[in-house]
C-alpha cells in the first residue's frame, strides 16, 4: 500500500511542477509580448508628437500655446485679431484695386472723348435731308462730312489744328498747307493715345494678374 503511495505523490508533485513551470512560462511570455508592445507604442508616441511639433511650428503662435492644454480666451481673441487684420488688409487692397480700375476708366473716357469728339451739326448741314430724292445717299454723307472737319473750338464750336497742335505737344513746324498741317495733328493724336492705350493695356494686365 505504502509503495503504491510513494509514485503517486511523486507524479502528482511532477504534474504540479510542470503545471507551475509552464505557467511561469506563459507569464514571461505575456510579459515579454506587453514590452514589447509597449516600446512599439511608446516609439509611435514619440514619431507622432514630432509630427505634432512640425505641424504646429507652422500654424498660428496662439495655436502652438495651447498645444498641451485647452485654448484660452486670450487664445481666441488672438485668432480673431490675426483673421481680422487680414480681412482689413485684403479689404484695402481691393480698394485700392478699385480706386486704379476708375482711374483708368477715366482715362479710357478721356481717349474716346479724344478721338471721337462730338460733332455739332451746322444749319447748312439740315440741307442734306432736303435733297435725299434727288442726290445720292453716298453724296449727301460727302456734304455733311466736308462741313464738318473742323475740330471742336470753345467759344464758337471749333478749335484749329494749330491749337491742338499746342495743346497736344505736337510740331508743326515747316508745315504751312492746312489740309497737311490737320492730316499731321490727327496722325500725332493717333499716335499718342494709341501709345496710351498700349500703357494701359500693360497695367490692366498687370492688375489682372494681380487680382488672379
Amino acid at each position: 500500500m505504502s509503495s503504491d503511495a510513494g509514485p503517486t505523490t511523486q507524479t502528482l508533485s511532477d504534474k504540479t511542477l510542470a503545471r507551475r513551470r509552464y505557467f511561469r512560462e506563459k507569464q514571461r511570455e505575456y510579459r515579454r509580448k506587453m514590452n514589447a508592445e509597449g516600446a512599439a507604442m511608446e516609439a509611435e508616441v514619440v514619431h507622432l508628437q514630432s509630427i505634432l511639433d512640425g505641424l504646429q511650428a507652422k500654424s498660428l503662435p496662439s495655436v502652438r500655446e495651447a498645444r498641451d492644454s485647452i485654448l484660452s480666451w486670450h487664445s481666441i481673441a488672438m485668432v480673431f485679431k490675426s483673421e481680422a487684420h487680414r480681412v482689413l488688409t485684403d479689404r484695402e487692397s481691393l480698394g485700392t484695386q478699385a480706386q486704379e480700375y476708375r482711374t483708368l476708366i477715366a482715362s479710357m473716357q478721356r481717349f474716346v472723348m479724344m478721338n471721337i469728339p462730338v460733332r455739332v451739326l451746322l444749319p447748312s448741314s439740315y440741307d442734306c435731308a432736303t435733297e435725299v430724292r434727288q442726290v445720292s445717299p453716298t453724296h449727301i454723307v460727302m456734304r455733311t462730312v466736308s462741313q464738318l472737319t473742323r475740330p471742336f473750338r470753345a467759344y464758337d464750336g471749333f478749335v484749329s489744328s494749330d491749337e491742338l497742335a499746342v495743346l497736344r505737344g505736337i510740331d508743326v513746324t515747316g508745315i504751312e498747307d492746312n489740309d497737311q498741317k490737320e492730316a499731321f495733328v490727327w496722325r500725332e493724336l493717333i499716335r499718342q493715345e494709341n501709345a496710351q492705350f498700349l500703357l494701359w493695356r500693360r497695367r490692366f494686365a498687370a492688375l489682372m494678374q494681380v487680382s488672379s
